[in-house]
C-alpha cells in the first residue's frame, strides 16, 4: 500500500474513533438528574400535623419528569404533596413506586413536600429526587457540546500531526518540538499522579474549598446576568451581595467560572480547576529553573520537587488553599525575573512584570510575604540599583506595567477599605514549633502544624558536595538560599511575633512564609545539584530524588484518601461566607434567614406596598405616618450603592450609609408613600482603575507587536 493509501486508512481510523467517542459522549445528553438529601425525621415533639416543603424549589423544563420520595416508616396519614407556588400539583400515597409528572409549560418551579398527620413518629424523609431521560437542558446541551468540541480538537489534531507530518512541521513544529512535546507529556503524566485523590466521585474536602467553591459559583451567577467586571457576587447571601471581587483577587477563577458556564457541575469543575493549578505550578518552577542553568535535567528536578513538596500538597488535600496554589505559579516568575535583571538580562524585566501582576491577581497574602522580601533584597542591592541605570529602568517599569495592570483591582479595594469598615481577620496564632519543620506527618488538630517534607531537608545536603563544575550561579544560590531560611525562620516560633501582631493577624498564619520559602530552596538546590555533578550523574540522583519524593508523600496521600466528601446531592450553600470575611461590621449571616425580602424602617406603622428584588438591587413601595423616617434595605452595604426615592412629584437621589445591620440605610422627610430603588453603580475609583488596566493591556500588546516586528525585520 502506497504513502497515499495509508493517509486514507489512518484518516478513517480517526474518524470512526471520533463518531464513536461522541456517541459516547452524548449517550446521557437528554438525561436529568436532581438530587435532594433532605434527612428530616418527624420524632421531634414539635412535630405538628400540616403541611412541610423539603426540598428546594426546582426549575423543570417541558418534558416528562419522575420524582422518588426515599421514605422510612409511612403510614397512610402521610403523602407527598407537589406545589408550583402555593398551589397543589400532585399529591398521594407513598407507595414506593416514582411519581410521573409532566410539565407542558417551558418551564415549572416546583416544590416537593409531604403532609404530616401528626402522630407517626417513625416517620422520616431520606431524601427527594427528581429523574428524566427526556429532557435537553441548557447546562446538559452545553456540557455535551463542550466535551464533543474538545474530543474533536484532540482527534483533528492527532491526524494533523500523524497523517501529514510534512505540514505539521512547517506550521507548528517550531512551537511543539520533539522536545518539548516530550516535556508536556512529563509534565501532564506528573500531574496525574500527584491529583490520584481527585479520581473518585467523591471530592477530597479541603479546609477552605468550599470557600472557594463558592467564589466560582458567585462568579458564575454575576456574569451569567451580564454584570462585568463582577465585584459584588450575586449567589451569596440569598442575594444580598458579597464583595468578593473587590476584597479577593479573582482574575484565574474565570476559568472554572467559564466551565461552569458551560454547564459542568461545580465539584468537576473544582476538580478540573485544581488539576490545572498542579500543571501550571510545576510548569513555572521547570520554567525558571531551566532558564537560570538552560538545562532540562535541573528543571525536571525543580518540578519534582515543587510537585511533590509537603507543604503545597497540604495546600491541595488539606487546606484548599486556591490562593496559595495560583502564587506558587508566580512566584518562580519572580525569582528568574530578578535573575535575569541582576544578571545584565534588563530586557526581560517583564518576565518580573508578569510574575509580580500574577501573584497580586492571586493571592494579597502571598503578595505581601513577597514584597517582604523583595524589599529586603533591595535594600541590599540599593547601590547596585542607584549606580546602574538599566537595572532602575527595568525595576521602574516592572513597577509601573504591574500597577497599571492590577488597578481595576487595587483601586476599588483601597477605596472599600478606606471608606467602608468590614470584617477582617482577628487570627493571631504565633509561629510553630522548630521541630515541626522536621514532621513527616500531617497534624491537622489545633493548631494546625504544616510542614515542608523531608526531601527539601535533605536536599540542603547538596551544598556539602564539592564542586565538579564552574559555578556561574554562586550568588542566585545564596540569595535563594538565605531567603529560603529566612522564610523558615518566620515560620517558626523563634520570630519576635509578639512584636509583630498586626503583621500576623493580616498574614494569619506565620508558617505562611513557606509560600516563598520552599520554592526559594528549590531554586537553591538545583541550581547547586547542576553544579555538583556531571550529567549521568544528574539522571541518576534524579530517580533517586523521585523515588524519594514519592515515599516521603505516602503519609498526605493516606490522610487525604480519608477526607473524602459524598459528591451526591451536595448542594452549595448560599447563604455562608465561611469566618464572615469583608461582611460590613454589625452584620450576622444568620439575619438573612429570619429577614428575608423585609425591609425595616423606624416608623412602626410603615407599610411594605410591593417589593422586588433585582440583580444587585432591591425596589419597594411603602407608606408611613412619621415625618422622618429611616429605612434598612434588604442588601448588604457596600461603597457604590445608590438608592433614588420616586414620589408623585419626581425622583431623587438618597444618600446612604451602612446600618446597625450592616445593611443599606437611607433616610426621608416629609414622604408619606412612594419607592425607594436602591442599586449598585460602578464607583469612580472603578472606572479609572478600569481605564487604566485596559490601557495598560493595550499598550502592552502594542509593544509587543512593534518588539516582534523588529525582530522579524
Amino acid at each position: 500500500m502506497n504513502f497515499q493509501g495509508k493517509r486514507i486508512l489512518l484518516t478513517i481510523f480517526f474518524l470512526l474513533i471520533l463518531a464513536g467517542g461522541i456517541i459516547w459522549i452524548n449517550k446521557d445528553i437528554y438525561h436529568f438528574e436532581s438530587i435532594h438529601l433532605i434527612g428530616r425525621s418527624f420524632s421531634e415533639e414539635e412535630a405538628f400535623s400540616g403541611l412541610y416543603r423539603l426540598a428546594a424549589q426546582e426549575t423543570l423544563k417541558k418534558g416528562i419528569y419522575h420524582i422518588e420520595y426515599i421514605v422510612d416508616h409511612p403510614s397512610p396519614e402521610e403523602h407527598y404533596v407537589l406545589l408550583e407556588g402555593d398551589d397543589i400539583i400532585a399529591e398521594g400515597e407513598f407507595d414506593g413506586n416514582p411519581i410521573q409528572l409532566i410539565i407542558d409549560k417551558p418551564s415549572q418551579q416546583i416544590t416537593a413536600g409531604i403532609f404530616f398527620g401528626g402522630t407517626n413518629k417513625d416517620f422520616y424523609v431520606s431524601e427527594i429526587n427528581y429523574y428524566s431521560d427526556h429532557v435537553l437542558t441548557r447546562d446538559s446541551f452545553l456540557y455535551h457540546l463542550s466535551l464533543s468540541a474538545c474530543l474533536c480538537l484532540l482527534i483533528f489534531w492527532l491526524i494533523f500531526r500523524l497523517v501529514f507530518p510534512e505540514q505539521f512541521q512547517r506550521t507548528a513544529g517550531k512551537i511543539l518540538t520533539p522536545e518539548r512535546g516530550r516535556l508536556l507529556i512529563f509534565f501532564l503524566v506528573f500531574t496525574i499522579l500527584i491529583c490520584i485523590p481527585y479520581y473518585r466521585p467523591e471530592y477530597v474536602k479541603g479546609d477552605d474549598s468550599t470557600y472557594h467553591m463558592a467564589r466560582i459559583e458567585g462568579l458564575k451567577a454575576t456574569l451569567e446576568k451580564g454584570i462585568f467586571p463582577p465585584r459584588i457576587y450575586l449567589f451569596y447571601l440569598n442575594g444580598y451581595g458579597y464583595p468578593g471581587g473587590i476584597f479577593y483577587p479573582d482574575i484565574m477563577l474565570y476559568f472554572p467560572a467559564i466551565l461552569r458556564l458551560l454547564g459542568f457541575n461545580f465539584i468537576l469543575t473544582y476538580k478540573i480547576f485544581i488539576f490545572a493549578l498542579n500543571f501550571l505550578d510545576i510548569v513555572s518552577i521547570y520554567f525558571c529553573v531551566s532558564r537560570i542553568t538552560g538545562k532540562r535535567i535541573p528543571g525536571i528536578t525543580a518540578s519534582i520537587l515543587y510537585g511533590l513538596n509537603a507543604y503545597r500538597l497540604i495546600d491541595v488535600f488539606y487546606r484548599g488553599a486556591v490562593g496559595e496554589l495560583q502564587a506558587f505559579i508566580f512566584i518562580p516568575l519572580i525569582i528568574l525575573g530578578l535573575f535575569y535583571i541582576f544578571s545584565g538580562k534588563t530586557k526581560r524585566w517583564w518576565i518580573l512584570a508578569m510574575g509580580c501582576t500574577g501573584l497580586v491577581l492571586s493571592h494579597l497574602i502571598s503578595c505581601i510575604l513577597c514584597a517582604i522580601m523583595m524589599t529586603i533584597f533591595f535594600l541590599i542591592n540599593i547601590r547596585k540599583i542607584i549606580h546602574s541605570r538599566e537595572i532602575f529602568s527595568a525595576l521602574l517599569k516592572t513597577v509601573l506595567i504591574s500597577a497599571a495592570l492590577c488597578a481595576y483591582f487595587i483601586l476599588p479595594l483601597a477605596e472599600q477599605m478606606l471608606t467602608n469598615k468590614v470584617i477582617s481577620s482577628h487570627t493571631y496564632s504565633g509561629g510553630i514549633p522548630l521541630f515541626a519543620l522536621l514532621a513527616n506527618r500531617v497534624i491537622w488538630d489545633i493548631p494546625v502544624r504544616p510542614y515542608i517534607g523531608y526531601p527539601l531537608l535533605f536536599g540542603c545536603f547538596v551544598f556539602l558536595f564539592p564542586q565538579t563544575q564552574p559555578n556561574g550561579f554562586r550568588k542566585t544560590i545564596l540569595y535563594t538560599a538565605l531567603f529560603a531560611l529566612f522564610g523558615f525562620f518566620c515560620a517558626t516560633s523563634l520570630f519576635p511575633w509578639k512584636l509583630l501582631p498586626w503583621l500576623n493577624i493580616h498574614i494569619q498564619f506565620p508558617w505562611r512564609f513557606f509560600i516563598p520559602a520552599v520554592p526559594l530552596l528549590i531554586v537553591a538546590e538545583t541550581l547547586t545539584f547542576q553544579n555538583r555533578f556531571s550529567d549521568r550523574d544528574q539522571k541518576i540522583f534524579l530517580a533517586v530524588l523521585s523515588a524519594f519524593c514519592i515515599l516521603s508523600v505516602i503519609p498526605i496521600y493516606q490522610s487525604a484518601f480519608t477526607r473524602w466528601m459524598e459528591s451526591r446531592g451536595y448542594v452549595m450553600e448560599n447563604n455562608r461566607t465561611g469566618s464572615n470575611m469583608y461582611l460590613p461590621i454589625g452584620f450576622e449571616p444568620d439575619f438573612i434567614d429570619k429577614n428575608r425580602d423585609t425591609v425595616l424602617s423606624s416608623d412602626p406603622e410603615f407599610e411594605t406596598v410591593s417589593h422586588k428584588r433585582g440583580n444587585l438591587s432591591f425596589s419597594f413601595e411603602f407608606t408611613v405616618k412619621d415625618k422622618h423616617v429611616d429605612f434598612e434595605i434588604p442588601l448588604l452595604y457596600y461603597t457604590g450603592y445608590q438608592a433614588e426615592l420616586t414620589t408623585g412629584s419626581g425622583s431623587q437621589i438618597l444618600d446612604t450609609s451602612c446600618s446597625a445591620n450592616g445593611l443599606i440605610k437611607v433616610s426621608i422627610d416629609d414622604t408619606y408613600e412612594g419607592s425607594i430603588t436602591a442599586r449598585y453603580q460602578k464607583t469612580i475609583a472603578q472606572h479609572v482603575g478600569d481605564i487604566i488596566t485596559l490601557s495598560a493591556i493595550v499598550f502592552c500588546l502594542a509593544y509587543v507587536l512593534i518588539i516582534k516586528r523588529r525582530i522579524n525585520k
